[in-house]
């Protein structure tokens, strides 16, 4: 029998972003289900002991996270990465490896799948691991046993079809204290779920349609039951974290069928697309207790809606946030500025359009160039992008860099501008302000929004 220890890492060398740092400050933390996941199926299918820290939402300084693994002295250190959070998940295998060489360092999640030779450059990596892990992670740890030698790249040869057969997340293993949604009005434990892997659809921003083939299905059965052993440990609120949530509509009709047949008194949220659902899929949401819907809508102008490959109509976008509030569900809406070939003029088109949409929340962002995208990718082969700054980065990861703009007719410090202008202009119309003081229900709401306010308002 192995100790294996699994590990989120910390943000304390995170890379720069444009996000605005209340936005992350804001947001709190989520469960990292891919971690809780491999420990459910190490737990279930094998013998091993398991153990989870969190670094990143305890918050550990990297004295604390040595002082933890010394305390419980694993054999196997698995741990997840993110481009952005590259730095300090090597600062931790770096730790482990200071503690006692002969522990074994796994590295896995979206960064070494996109990048696994360069992630196994490190001196402090025994072994990396592509794509879903569950079953290649404990198919690792019994070669492991049985002496296979360091220094090698894993991938599970096809992805897991019948995602029933995968144990629920081991959230025994959290701290519920740690985890919170903005989106919250109420005290109450938080958790996220994901129904489904992958996307079907093609955005040229995004890393899906390269890092994942088509889309699984988990059943509404199984996704309810999850739901309701998430309830009797006394989780209420959850997040449904899928790329696109409402894929099928006739699936996330049963979730809902399920959920009041359970008679489940929860509240939940989801993201998906306008072009997903219809008037009978919200009325259901509604009442099986959603209380919010993200939907993706990027740009107001259609000829940068079909550069980022979005395919949706804007009458339509329209319509769907319309009717999704009148049936009293919050929506937050997500925009792009900075596209290629994007100018001022259609940046404030896109802004003036966000604030016609009446949603209950905005979410603005500049356009970065992120690693396996269609962007990435097509920028690098016509020459737009001249040098793999990305792959630059994963063979000699620095704290200090930052993720460069897409390099457009615009200056960077005009795209930040017009960002900043973006938020102030959504959030602080008058009009806003009062809707959003007369949506409150406590005096802790009222101090929670103040005090968002006060720390958007001191960054613009």
């Amino acid at each position: 029998m192995k100790k294996v220890m699994l590990i989120n890492p910390p943000t304390w060398d995170m890379i720069s972003t444009n996000v605005p740092g209340i936005t992350q400050r804001q947001a709190g933390y989520v469960p990292p289900l891919g971690l809780l996941y491999l420990a459910a199926y190490l737990s279930k299918f094998t013998s091993h002991a398991v153990s989870f820290l969190d670094s990143e939402a305890e918050e550990l300084t990297y004295t604390q996270i040595r002082w933890r693994i010394e305390h419980e002295s694993p054999h196997i250190v698995g741990i997840t990465a993110l481009t952005f959070n590259y730095v300090s998940a090597l600062n931790v295998a770096r730790i482990v490896k200071e503690i006692n060489p002969a522990i074994r360092v796994v590295m896995g999640g979206p960064h070494p799948s996109i990048y696994p030779e360069e992630t196994l450059i490190s001196p402090y990596v025994d072994f990396v691991i592509t794509g879903e892990g569950e079953k290649i992670f404990t198919m690792l740890i019994s070669q492991i046993e049985g002496g296979l030698p360091s220094k090698k790249i894993l991938s599970q040869l096809s992805p897991i079809d019948e995602l029933d057969s995968l144990p629920f997340p081991a959230r025994k293993l959290l701290k519920p204290e740690c985890y919170r949604s903005i989106l919250s009005q109420r005290r109450t434990r938080f958790t996220t779920i994901i129904t489904s892997r992958g996307c079907p659809y093609r955005c040229s921003f995004c890393d899906r349609p390269r890092m994942w083939k088509g889309i699984r299905f988990r059943s509404a059965r199984n996704v309810v039951e999850e739901i309701a052993e998430c309830v009797g440990m006394g989780i209420n609120e959850f997040h449904f974290y899928d790329d696109t949530f409402a894929v099928k509509d006739q699936r996330v009709l049963d979730i809902c069928e399920g959920i009041r047949e359970r008679n489940l008194h929860i509240h939940w949220h989801a993201r998906t697309r306008v072009d997903t659902v219809n008037s009978k899929l919200l009325k259901s949401m509604k009442n099986a207790g959603c209380k919010s819907i993200h939907y993706g809508i990027e740009s107001a102008t259609p000829r940068i809606l079909k550069i980022l490959n979005k395919d949706i109509s804007l009458q339509e976008a329209e319509q769907v946030v319309s009717a999704t509030k009148a049936l009293g569900i919050q929506t937050l809406v997500y925009f792009i500025i900075g596209s290629p070939t994007e100018t001022r003029e259609e940046i404030n088109h896109t802004i003036d359009y966000a604030i016609r949409l009446k949603a209950d929340y905005a979410h603005f962002s500049i356009l970065i160039p992120f690693p396996a995208t269609d962007l990435y990718c097509k920028g690098l082969e016509d020459g737009t992008i001249p040098n793999d700054y990305w792959k630059q980065f994963a063979e000699h990861p620095d704290s200090q860099f930052k993720s460069p703009m897409w390099k457009g007719d615009m200056e960077g410090k005009d795209l930040v501008a017009l960002y900043k202008a973006a938020y102030r202009k959504f959030y602080f119309r008058p009009f806003y302000v009062l809707q959003r003081l007369r949506s409150l229900h406590s005096v802790m709401e009222f101090l929670g929004l103040a005090r968002r306010s006060f720390e958007l308002a001191r960054w613009l």
